[in-house]
């Protein structure tokens, strides 16, 4: 009886909550994505300080168990195992280096969309010389746990595609 009594104390104050308006509305997602931009911003540090320091293991558990890791011309990583195993298998070369900057995060409680650029820089090596890469990426992000992470990022580079071959006669 006394379970059935709090649900119904539940259900009443749930039924007399005026809903949000538009302006609230806005300003909370406003404060939340404030909120969510600032720990992403400090995420992001730790990302490309596990990535230029060759740690597969921090980087996986920076995404959720389901993660989703979408690199371009290359198929799908799914899952932070398989997150680790392609981070251990593809390190970055000795003194390369990546630095993300959020543009802009939107959140909505748990979920929270960032939209971003990148530089990665390559040391010369041997014959190669040194190189500097920028890019940009979308990153899906949920909080769990208190602590953000990410579900799904995508990236590609700025430079543009190379010229096709001229068709043969």
């Amino acid at each position: 009886m006394r379970s059935a009594s709090l649900l119904f104390a539940v259900a009443l104050l749930a039924a007399c909550q005026k809903p949000e308006t538009p302006e609230q509305a806005s300003a909370r997602m406003s404060a939340e994505s404030d909120s969510a931009k600032t720990a992403i911003d400090a995420a992001n540090v730790r990302y490309a300080r596990h990535m230029n320091s060759g740690h597969p293991d921090s980087i996986a558990m920076m995404f959720t168990e389901g993660g989703l890791m979408m690199g371009p011309n290359a198929p799908t990583v799914a899952g932070r195992d398989s997150i680790r195993a392609m981070m251990t298998r593809m390190p970055l070369p000795p003194g390369a280096t990546l630095a993300f900057t959020a543009v802009d995060v939107a959140a909505n409680g748990p979920i929270a969309i960032e939209r971003g650029s990148y530089t990665f820089s390559m040391p010369a090596m041997g014959r190669t010389p040194a190189s500097t890469m920028t890019g940009k990426y979308l990153a899906h992000w949920h909080r769990m746990g208190g602590e953000w992470q990410i579900a799904a990022e995508v990236w590609n580079d700025d430079a543009p595609m190379p010229a096709m071959p001229a068709a043969r006669k």
